[in-house]
């Protein structure tokens, strides 16, 4: 079982996803928020099992991605039995849609 840390930042970008969700719908930002959660329990599980993820922003770290809802990816670090989310993206804003 691994223990799950949220970068500041990430956690940030999460709250406005979930904010911006609730002004469109509030059962939207609820299962929303279910999906993130449910996210965080498959990476206590086997972290590293998720696919390989490139990132200029992290160009030196082993990193991995794991899509949840259906236009989220959190991208995370593994290390010593701790699983960092380093960054969490709405691929929707992403420029680059082939690494998805």
């Amino acid at each position: 079982m691994y223990r799950v840390v949220v970068d500041a930042e990430a956690f940030g970008k999460m709250q406005d996803a979930v904010e911006f969700a609730a002004r469109v719908s509030e059962a939207f930002a609820d299962k929303l928020i279910h999906a993130y959660f449910d996210s965080m329990e498959k990476l206590r599980d086997n972290p590293s099992g998720y696919a390989r993820y490139f990132s200029e922003k992290f160009p030196d770290m082993e990193l991995h991605k794991l899509l949840f809802s259906q236009f989220h990816r959190l991208v995370f670090s593994v290390k010593d039995g701790i699983v960092y989310v380093l960054d969490i993206q709405d691929c929707r804003q992403d420029t680059d849609k082939h690494i998805v």
